[in-house]
């Protein structure tokens, strides 16, 4: 006896699955449009606040060496933390291959822990 797979249900329905989604782009579409819309409202802002233009581009320009200040420091802040975690990543994935070394040491043991580290 033949059992339909579940596509094939779907399918009799005009249904199907849904693809998988991307995770980093459930966060990185919404984030780009709130950058977007951020950057437009200040822009806006400045733009009609009754100032001369001579102050209007010196705020500018204090805006956009303000903002380049931040974007460096949240990078050094990031490049730092990376750094400073990386050892601990490399621990992590040796874990498995110490434990076995130290509690397992047959063969089958030390290969399944060579897989799951790599």
């Amino acid at each position: 006896m033949h059992y339909p797979s579940p596509e094939e249900v779907l399918n009799s329905l005009g249904l199907s699955r849904l693809p998988p989604q991307n995770t980093t782009m459930t966060w990185v579409t919404p984030l780009a449009i709130f950058g977007a819309g951020l950057v437009a409202g200040v822009a806006g802002a400045v733009l009609l606040t009754p100032k001369t233009g001579r102050e209007v581009r010196h705020d500018l320009r204090d805006a956009a060496t303000q903002a380049g200040h931040s974007i460096k420091d949240a990078a050094t802040w990031a490049g730092d933390h990376a750094m400073a975690a990386l050892p601990h990543g490399k621990a992590v994935s040796d874990a498995p291959e110490q434990l076995v070394e130290n509690h397992a040491p047959t063969t089958k043991a030390r290969d399944a822990a060579a897989t799951v580290a790599k």
